[in-house]
């Protein structure tokens, strides 16, 4: 994981991968076209188009038939196959891409709330029936970031954290682009923006539960309030998993009524902000990245020389960026972490810790505020954090623990792998690190890092970045 670019022995493994299916969007790719720009064509295309005229809509049938087979009977394929109206076949078609389509969405919006990455987002690591397969080089977020890259190898940034649901949406296209020869290019396209819909639906649902926000439907309300704790979050150095389980012990009146009570015995605002408040607010503020690790990790990916050409580029001849894997969005983001960089470089550990303060407590005056509505709504403070604590995870397979385990293994010593092992399979429970712990030697819980998995990422794993041959 530490990679170098040197090679060196080390043990080997043999890793089954279980899926329901192997199929991804790259497979109908097979009858691609030349490429004007790469000059590759699929492994499969004619000139004449006879065999992908041939192939593709078996190839289809197939996946359909197996993996949809609600579809399948709601068309009645087995007649359809043999008849000559490719109206009513374009019919199954669309739905099925409409369907394949849905559930990228989803799949993707349920790795933003936990915080996921895929490594290599390209269209033949797209399951076509919208599970997470082939991910690489993955990673978790720490310090929450949105430019975060989990890939070693990925120096443009091309699949950081924000920019997934943008990919996935994109391969959906080629998706459309690659089965055109059953279903015409312009139908399919039209049927794009469901991708937009479900990820909006799934993504801010999954925010409120993660919220707590259960009773009270909020609207952009609750989507301006859930965006801001992500730039705080960003501007803080807050690491993403901790602070959505911290934020279930905020309080929450269990009525209007009792609101007031608690509020005047504690001589809080309005906010609703008591003593149990203040703190979650310290835990929070004593979780923060300092200063200099977020300019380090601001920097431009790409060295300032080479970014000083690309900039020549697009001043001469924008249109030939795309040959050095390069755009002028590419260019201005990497101006832009320089530009924060430089500016976080000038900030003191005072002026950081001033301005984090302030930064959370408006935050959390509003979260007060909100949870105020959801008690007068009925919501019972009891499910409000069952329900979180059960959306968001606890532990997390961050790289740092992967690397211990890895390097005890190496040695022949697999008791962290197995430990790491047992973790993961209760990542929302409380009590899980300290059966480990029992089962755990005195000298190994002395010597490692066996209850913390949940703490603060080590100075030496900030290094730490997943390559393809990881």
């Amino acid at each position: 994981m530490f990679y170098t670019g040197n090679p060196k022995q080390e043990r080997c493994s043999v890793v089954l991968r279980v899926a329901p299916t192997f199929i991804r969007f790259g497979s109908f790719e097979i009858f691609k076209p030349t490429d004007s720009t790469t000059g590759r064509a699929g492994p499969s295309f004619t000139k004449d188009g006879a065999l992908q005229a041939q192939m593709l809509p078996v190839m289809l049938n197939h996946v359909i038939k197996t993996y949809f087979p609600g579809l399948w009977e709601q068309h009645d394929g087995d007649s359809l196959q043999q008849a000559s109206d490719s109206t009513q076949k374009h019919a199954m078609y669309l739905d099925f891409f409409r369907e394949a389509v849905r559930r990228t969405a989803a799949m993707v919006a349920a790795w933003q709330c936990v915080g996921f990455c895929h490594g290599v987002l390209n269209t033949d690591n797209m399951s076509i029936i919208g599970v997470t397969l082939d991910y690489g080089p993955y990673g978790f977020l720490d310090r929450y970031d949105p430019g975060y890259v989990c890939n070693h190898s990925d120096d443009s940034g091309r699949y950081d954290y924000q920019s997934q649901p943008g990919i996935c949406r994109w391969n959906c296209l080629k998706l459309a682009e690659a089965i055109q020869g059953a279903l015409p290019l312009s139908k399919a396209k039209q049927e794009l923006e469901i991708f937009d819909q479900e990820l909006d639906r799934c993504y801010w649902a999954s925010m409120r539960r993660k919220l707590g926000l259960l009773e009270v439907d909020g609207g952009e309300e609750d989507q301006e309030l859930i965006t801001d704790l992500l730039q705080v979050m960003h501007d803080t150095g807050a690491d993403f998993t901790n602070t959505f389980r911290r934020l279930a012990n905020f309080p929450m009146p269990t009525s209007h009524f009792q609101g007031e009570q608690d509020r005047q015995a504690d001589g809080a605002g309005p906010s609703g902000s008591g003593h149990d408040s203040m703190g979650v607010e310290e835990q929070l503020l004593n979780n923060l990245a300092p200063s200099e690790v977020l300019a380090k990790a601001a920097k431009p990916r790409l060295p300032i020389e080479q970014l000083q050409f690309l900039q020549m580029l697009a001043g001469k001849d924008p249109a030939i960026l795309a040959q050095f894997g390069a755009s002028a969005q590419m260019i201005q983001a990497e101006i832009e972490r320089m530009n924060a960089s430089t500016k976080l470089q000038d900030v003191t550990p005072a002026q950081k810790a001033q301005n984090d303060r302030k930064a959370w407590r408006s935050w959390l005056a509003r979260y007060g505020a909100r949870l105020h509505r959801e008690a007068e709504a009925g919501a019972h403070p009891h499910k409000r954090v069952q329900t979180m604590n059960a959306t968001n995870p606890r532990y997390i397979l961050r790289n740092w623990i992967a690397q211990q385990a890895i390097e005890k293994a190496e040695k022949g010593d697999y008791s962290e792998v197995r430990r790491v092992l047992k973790l993961l399979e209760h990542p929302f429970s409380d009590d899980i690190a300290a059966e480990i712990a029992e089962e755990s030697s005195d000298d190994e819980a002395a010597c490692s890092r066996t209850l913390l998995y949940d703490g603060p990422v080590p100075a030496w794993a900030s290094a730490l970045c997943v390559s393809c041959s990881s």
